[in-house]
């Protein structure tokens, strides 16, 4: 859990990262992750996306 440290059992739906153990925990949290709620998503599909392709232009120029 982001707010207490328990096992957490459910997720923000807003960036579907954050988990909590309760409800109330998560409301207790949001005064915090509000800020970054919706950032944490994108940061984490462009974790996912496939690279621009720099480091295989390179790879093919060397060999």
């Amino acid at each position: 859990c982001w707010n207490c440290g328990r096992r957490a059992n459910e997720t923000c739906s807003g960036c579907n990262v954050a988990r909590y153990c309760s409800t109330f925990c998560q409301h207790k949290h949001w005064e915090i992750h509000h800020k970054i709620c919706g950032r944490v998503s994108q940061v984490m599909l462009a974790a996912a996306a496939p690279s621009t392709g720099s480091s295989m232009d390179h790879q093919s120029e060397s060999g």
